[in-house]
C-alpha cells in the first residue's frame, strides 16, 4: 500500500469516528457563554466541579474545520452528586 493510500484512508477512518453528542452535554466554551463568565474561569469552575463530583467529564469527538475531527471534553452535571473522593 502507497504512503498516499495509506494517509486517505486513515483520514476516512478518523472522519468515520465522529460522535452525536447529546443535548445535557456542553464543552467549556457553550458553558463560558451560558455563564457569561471568561474561559480560563469557566475551565477553573469545571474542575472544581469534576473533582468535588457535581459534574461529569466525557470526551466526544466532534467534526473541526481545521481537522477531520477532534476529540473534544464535555460537561454535564451530575443529577445526584458524587461524594468526593477523601
Amino acid at each position: 500500500m502507497e504512503s498516499s493510500e495509506l494517509l486517505r484512508r486513515l483520514k476516512a477512518e478518523i472522519r468515520k469516528d465522529v460522535h452525536d453528542v447529546p443535548d445535557e452535554w456542553k464543552t467549556a466554551q457553550q458553558w463560558a457563554i451560558e455563564w457569561k463568565l471568561a474561559r480560563a474561569h469557566t475551565n477553573k469552575l469545571l474542575s472544581t466541579g469534576v473533582s468535588n463530583g457535581l459534574i461529569e467529564i466525557k470526551i466526544f469527538r466532534i467534526p473541526c474545520p481545521v481537522r477531520q475531527s477532534y476529540p473534544t471534553p464535555h460537561y454535564r452535571a451530575l443529577k445526584t452528586p458524587l461524594n468526593p473522593a477523601s
